[in-house]
């Protein structure tokens, strides 16, 4: 058993023993350190990521309601009577007068069946060389 002991010392207190023990110690500090800050970086970004999906499924479910907002039939009139000055036949428009603007400045509505159709390649054809 004595001899047990003394080989034990030896092994494990000589001075090369204790120099590869020491590096042993160092090379695996320094890979648990390593192994932490890359679970704290993977962490951050799993937050940064769970944010970012937080943020585009409230988007996405705006985005639905503007979307069924704009495909109701009545959404599409007040549009079409707001920004295109268009009406229904048979409906008469009144326009307020602002004194302080001229009457070439505004415009009259058409009614939709006046609009004249024209192809979607004339369109383009005069979009870029005018008429």
């Amino acid at each position: 058993m004595a001899g047990f002991a003394s080989l034990w010392q030896k092994l494990f207190f000589s001075k090369i023993a204790l120099a590869v023990e020491v590096i042993l110690l160092v090379v695996l500090g320094i890979s648990f350190v390593q192994s932490l800050t890359t679970q704290r970086d993977i962490s951050k970004e799993i937050a940064a990521l769970q944010q970012e999906f937080t943020e585009l499924t409230e988007q996405q479910d705006i985005l639905k309601s503007k979307q069924f907002l704009a495909s109701s039939d009545a959404f599409v009139e007040v549009q079409a009577k707001e920004k295109l000055n268009l009406r229904k036949e048979g409906e008469e428009v009144i326009v307020l007068v602002d004194p302080e603007v001229s009457t070439e400045e505004i415009a009259i509505p058409q009614p939709i069946d006046d609009i004249p159709t024209i192809s979607g390649a004339r369109k383009w054809w005069l979009y870029f060389f005018g008429s």
